[in-house]
Order: structure tokens, then sequence, then C-alpha cells
């Protein structure tokens, strides 16, 4: 008896877990974005650039020099060298653009007073992938994107 209810309720059960399995890989996909996002935050913090450089969509790029500076390419191919005692970049607030990360380089500074502009880099998510859309200094407002905010 109790193996025939087993057996009539093995669908319902089969169902159920297919159920759940489609919920984690579907929780799993919406949530990339910001997994990428905290990845690349991490390795460019600890300065980990090969890791980083891996979660970012060509042409835009982050590898180091034979000086040991940091070359950042964006998506339009331009590259900005920052100085190796300006990092490690830190992630920067959110509020004042579009960009889903924002990161800042702020080093080489005086009893707190920066010497020189901080640099900041704005990226945007494109599938599993970040895109850097420019590298500039901080004083400079950050481009506008060119189609809607993902």
């Amino acid at each position: 008896m109790a193996n025939r209810i087993f057996t009539s309720k093995r669908p319902l059960i089969l169902f159920v877990i297919f159920l759940i399995m489609l919920g984690g890989f579907g929780y799993g996909l919406l949530d990339q974005p910001r997994r990428v996002r905290q990845a690349f935050a991490g390795d460019m913090y600890h300065q980990r650039y090969s890791q980083a450089d891996e979660l970012l969509l060509r042409p835009s790029s982050v590898s180091l020099t034979p000086l040991g500076d940091l070359m950042v390419t964006d998506k339009m191919g331009k590259e900005t060298v920052v100085a190796q005692n300006k990092l490690p970049f830190l992630v920067s607030g959110m509020l004042a653009h579009p960009y889903d990360l924002s990161m800042t380089a702020l080093q080489d500074n005086e009893n707190g007073v920066l010497l020189t502009p901080a640099l900041s880099i704005y990226l945007s998510v494109d599938g599993g992938q970040l895109v850097i859309e420019s590298c500039q200094p901080s004083d400079v407002p950050p481009p506008e994107m060119a189609g809607p905010a993902i």
C-alpha cells in the first residue's frame, strides 16, 4: 500500500523537483550581473588584474605594463595608463552616473589632499561580462551612455 502511494505521487514529486531546479537556474541568470560586478571589483582592489581582465568583453581590457603601471583599454580602444602609485581601484559612488559600476584610483596624496586628480573607470554589464565605457580623471563628468542603462 505504501509503495502504491509513493508511485501515484511520483510525477508530482518529480515536477516539484523540476520547478525548484528551474527556479535555481533562473535565479543564477538574474543574479549573474551582480556576481560579475562583485568579482571584478574584488579582483581590481586586490590587484588580480589577469582575473579581472577575464571578466571583460573585448576590446575592454586591463593589464600590467612592464613598469608595473596598469593599462586600461575602454570599449572604443582608448588606452589609459594608471600609474602604479595610484593603485588599487576602489568602488566609488553609484548615484551620479547611469553605469552599473564605477571604480576610482586615488592614491598619490599628501595629508589626505590629492596631488593629482583621481582616475575613475565606468563599466556596464553586457550579458555575463563587463564593458569599460571610459577611464578618465574624476574631475571630468562621466560620459553619457550611448544606449539605455542596463
